[in-house]
């Protein structure tokens, strides 16, 4: 039979989904150009230094989802433009550079949520590193567990150097082709392709902003040339929604030496091409850097602060995510195999969002059990008359308890304890906010009771529109 006629989800062309901001907080720090990232293990985001006129910091503060708190005023010295980004295997934070109207740095740093440790660049420092700075961009690629730092405006003039962190050290990376100098640019890094991306930023000798972009694998930068591309900006927010899969843009100023626009226009990069998109019914102030991350407890983007065109430090702190969000909840307990539990689990950035495909994994399934049902239902309450969850004891299954009403099964293979089961969700808005639920058997022969299966937690899954 065939699979997307047994779901009924028919792939088609994806609905355009709305996105809206909340404004979560207006009395931030009152610093812009501040070094900024999520820690994703603390679930903070945690801005750094910056200014606020001819005032420089070096204050550490963080928001936990509710309110602002200053938890360090000791550390580096005081600088705007720093490079920040969160190094998730090591669990720190790692600033580089930075500078003020006098002087630029060239010292790295860590974060551990407590105090900061200096890691390069105190006295007595053998080693090689970047040379002083600020307006670099630095991301983690969790793929290589190295950050990548870009470019920025040097002592001498704008760089595009390319440098990677192994959280002992810095070795400069020389790839054949690479973007232009610049400083005030973004980057961005996105786990789906495993590149980073970069965009935009301001080439001093030109006297602009750019609007340029480019992936970095690793080895080597690519330009990308979409059709559709966002105006040239620098100091512009840019962020990867790992709940959507895709790369947000949003502000930033256009900058053309004698001219200056400060941008509130939103953008979406889909892996092909940017969509222009417009919020539902409101937006922050248009600014500049804006100080962004993406919050994956909360499934929705941070941004605060920043500069917009009075000039004037903004202190206030938005939240933006879809309106109509898509998720996959886990519930339920499943009953042991002969190799432990099953796991019915989702692929990382693969949600249920109209009109796209989402996978669910089975995981530590029995090494030698070759395939399994997979039960599909529209209700966790009751099937039929029957209360759910219901013991299977009765039936055979010593332990094992059914969480999800049965309207459509279908088989599914396994490989070696694992296996995938690929979905296309309709493009249908009726099914939008509908929850559906779902429970796997894996078919064990080597577990001990009557009826030779073992059973996965349930899934609860819900339809969005990116």
């Amino acid at each position: 039979m065939n699979r997307s006629l047994l779901w009924a989800f028919l792939l088609a062309a994806p609905l355009s989904g709305q996105l809206d901001w909340k404004r979560l907080d207006t009395k931030g720090p009152k610093q812009t150009l501040a070094a900024h990232a999520f820690d994703t293990d603390r679930d903070r985001l945690v801005v750094f230094g910056g200014q606020n006129g001819s005032s420089s910091y070096n204050t550490t503060y963080e928001w936990d989802g509710v309110g602002w708190a200053k938890v360090a005023s000791t550390g580096p010295s005081k600088r705007w433009r720093a490079a920040m980004a969160y190094d998730s295997k090591r669990g720190e934070m790692v600033l580089f550079g930075g500078g003020t109207s006098r002087s630029e740095y060239s010292d790295t740093w860590t974060w551990d949520g407590t105090a900061w440790n200096q890691a390069t660049g105190y006295i007595g420092y053998i080693g090689v590193e970047p040379s002083p700075r600020q307006g670099a961009a630095m991301v983690y690629d969790s793929a290589r567990d190295v950050v990548v730092l870009f470019g920025g405006f040097g002592t001498t003039g704008d760089l595009n150097d390319t440098w990677e962190w192994n959280g002992a050290n810095w070795t400069q990376v020389f790839p054949k082709k690479r973007p232009a100098i610049r400083g005030a640019h973004r980057m961005v890094y996105d786990p789906v392709n495993k590149v980073t991306i970069l965009h935009g930023g301001f080439r001093t000798t030109l006297g602009r902003t750019l609007r340029d972009m480019w992936s970095y694998d690793g080895s080597n930068w690519t330009e990308i040339k979409p059709f559709n591309v966002p105006n040239d900006r620098r100091d512009q927010s840019l962020v990867f929604d790992a709940a959507r899969g895709r790369i947000c843009l949003y502000g930033g100023l256009k900058d053309t030496g004698t001219i200056h626009y400060t941008l509130g226009d939103l953008w979406d990069w889909n892996g092909k091409d940017w969509v222009s998109r417009s919020p539902a019914t409101t937006k922050p102030p248009d600014r500049s850097s804006g100080h962004a991350a993406y919050d994956p407890k909360l499934s929705r983007i941070i941004m605060f602060g920043g500069t917009n065109a009075v000039p004037s430090t903004l202190t206030d702190t938005w939240a933006l995510a879809p309106v109509r969000p898509a998720t996959l909840t886990p519930f339920g307990k499943g009953c042991a195999g002969s190799a432990g539990v099953p796991k019915l689990e989702q692929t990382p950035y693969l949600l249920p969002w109209l009109g796209e495909r989402f996978d669910l994994r089975i995981t530590n399934a029995a090494k030698a059990a070759v395939g399994g049902v997979f039960l599909f239902g529209i209700s966790d309450k009751k099937w039929g008359p029957i209360p759910l969850p219901l013991d299977l004891t009765g039936a055979g299954a010593t332990g094992c308890s059914l969480f999800v009403s049965i309207e459509l099964i279908d088989i599914a293979g396994l490989s070696n304890g694992e296996g995938t089961i690929p979905m296309l969700m309709c493009n249908c808005p009726v099914f939008l906010g509908l929850p559906f639920f779902m429970q796997f058997v894996v078919m064990d022969s080597a577990v001990s009771r009557p009826l030779k299966v073992a059973f996965t937690n349930a899934m609860r899954i819900v339809a969005g529109s990116k």
